[in-house]
């Protein structure tokens, strides 16, 4: 895992139903359904650790946006 990986400043959590979400991503047009834990975890904490999400979910999280290795400042510069 990466270093220093935290959340998305541009997710939006959508709720669906009481066990799901739909996450998107502001700049990187990702849109995914995931379970309650995972979106609240997002919306609440800063910064993640490699044992907050299994590998593969930590891996797909990366790959869509909804968690970052930039700065939030490096990532406001890159939206921009």
């Amino acid at each position: 895992m990466e270093k220093g990986l935290r959340v998305s400043s541009f997710i939006i959590p959508v709720k669906v139903d009481e066990s799901k979400y739909m996450l998107l991503h502001g700049y990187s047009g990702a849109m995914d359904i995931v379970d309650t834990s995972v979106a609240q975890f997002l919306c609440k904490e800063e910064t993640v650790n490699e044992t907050d999400f299994n590998e593969d979910l930590l891996q797909t999280l990366q790959k869509r946006g909804y968690l970052t290795g930039m700065s939030q400042e490096e990532e406001n510069d890159y939206f921009r």
